[in-house]
């Protein structure tokens, strides 16, 4: 896995002689669709969240997202941007930076507090910086 990470431009993840997915490498690492893939990818990639992060913070101030970087986006201070631009609180988690080839991908877990509306432009902005973000669980 680590060769292909780092070599291959596509991969194909073959479950009991078919395959069940096929494609970038990229694509396939950072957001696999099948459960082969996801347990494949696993292995090398923990994208996974632990679970004791989530019910430490299922009762806490304000939702928590799941942002994904892929890209130059990995390297801008978008968090920074958030909070210097809208009245809330981003509150890290969970975080982890990995690369496929030289393109770096990441995943933080982040929990913003402040009014709903400052909290709905703020996810706005993040969407519109061409992030990947997953609402874990909403207040």
């Amino acid at each position: 896995m680590p060769v292909i990470q780092q070599i291959c431009d596509r991969v194909a993840v073959i479950e009991n002689g078919r395959i069940v997915e096929c494609g970038p490498v990229l694509d396939v690492f950072t957001r696999p669709k099948t459960e082969e893939a996801r347990r494949l990818v696993r292995g090398v990639i923990d994208i996974e969240i632990p679970p004791e992060l989530l019910e430490h913070h299922a009762n806490g101030d304000g939702p928590l997202f799941k942002i994904s970087f892929i890209g130059e986006s990995a390297g801008k201070p978008i968090m920074a941007a958030l909070m210097q631009r809208f009245p809330v609180m981003v509150n890290v988690l969970f975080g982890r930076i990995d690369h496929v080839k030289d393109t770096p991908f990441g995943t933080l877990v982040v929990q913003l507090s402040g009014d709903d509306q400052a909290i709905a432009e703020a996810t706005q902005f993040l969407i519109e910086q061409d992030l990947h973000v997953e609402v874990l669980r909403d207040v």
